[in-house]
């Protein structure tokens, strides 16, 4: 399913069930990943990886939530959310492939790492969406399967990073990425493994 489509199914769904007064959030969960990640980075940072690092760090700050406010309904709210989010996370990819062109592998390592890790990230915030908790079963089935497949693409492409990072990132000056990047693989491809898992609807603490 395409995202537009995705994100119509979304609306479509979250529509239907919001009612006039907010209930109490809740999301599909989903287990978080703890990636392992260097205390310091080894060398001076080139200017590209700088500013790769600052639109990750905006691309972070932009939750993913359909919570209404006085202006915005469910739908309206998660659907500005996620494109919002998927537009920064599109810049920050770019900004770090160019980093990847680097001839030193270091910061090939460190650009492959921090892009698997920012999909990472949005897939994790995509599948912690809130829905409207009078939400029929049946209504909530159909809205987290959509989030998850929606995520899984995501760690679909992080784990293609983290394996390009694993296998070519190998010198002694990017051993460490080498290393932090087969720690990621084997933990996203684990938490793919299980996505397909129906998991129970839990309480979001927003």
């Amino acid at each position: 399913m395409s995202a537009p489509a995705v994100l119509l199914c979304l609306a479509g769904l979250v529509s239907a069930a919001a009612p006039a007064a907010a209930p109490a959030p809740r999301s599909c969960g989903g287990e978080r990943s703890e990636l392992a990640r260097p205390a310091s980075l080894t060398r001076e940072a080139p200017a590209e990886f700088e500013v790769a690092e600052a639109l990750n760090g905006s691309f972070r700050a932009i939750g993913i939530d359909s919570i209404p406010s006085p202006r915005e309904d469910y739908s309206q709210r998660l659907s500005r959310s996620i494109k919002e989010k998927a537009a920064a996370l599109e810049e920050t990819i770019t900004a770090y492939e160019e980093v990847a062109s680097s001839r030193e592998d270091y910061w090939r390592g460190a650009a492959r790492f921090r892009m698997g890790e920012a999909y990472v990230h949005y897939a994790e915030s995509v599948e912690g969406a809130s829905f409207p908790k009078k939400f029929s079963r049946a209504q909530r089935a159909q809205f987290c399967t959509s989030l998850r497949r929606r995520a899984s693409s995501y760690r679909n492409k992080a784990i293609e990073h983290f394996k390009v990072c694993a296998a070519t990132a190998g010198s002694d000056p990017a051993a460490e990425w080498t290393r932090l990047c087969a720690g990621a693989l084997s933990l996203q491809q684990r938490l793919l493994s299980t996505s397909a898992t129906t998991q129970p609807a839990k309480e979001n603490a927003l």
